[in-house]
């Protein structure tokens, strides 16, 4: 899931299946099923790319952080659900009531 408008606190959300192209030894997940994200790498969309920014927090379903959508000024800020079917159902339900 990606808020828009993170930094204003904007409560504007579009869905968004994010892959990373980065290759650094560093990515991937761990033990937990969290990503490891690294900082610059690239999440990309079927239709944006995003650089990753900085780190915004975790939680119980995964992580938040801040990205830039390439190709525009927009900063925003990027949900990424921990590597487990109950938690993709519960990010499919966040998309639902998140458009």
């Amino acid at each position: 899931m990606i808020h828009n408008g993170a930094a204003s606190g904007a409560t504007v959300a579009t869905a968004a299946t994010a892959t990373s192209t980065a290759t650094s030894k560093n990515s991937g997940s761990n033990n937990e099923g969290d990503y490891q994200l690294v900082q610059h790498e690239v999440l990309c969309s079927m239709t944006n790319t995003y650089e990753v920014l900085e780190f915004l927090g975790r939680g119980t379903f995964g992580q938040v952080v801040k990205c830039w959508k390439r190709g525009t000024n927009e900063i925003v800020a990027i949900k990424i659900l921990k590597n487990h079917p109950s938690y993709a159902r519960q990010g499919q339900i966040e998309v639902k009531y998140y458009p």
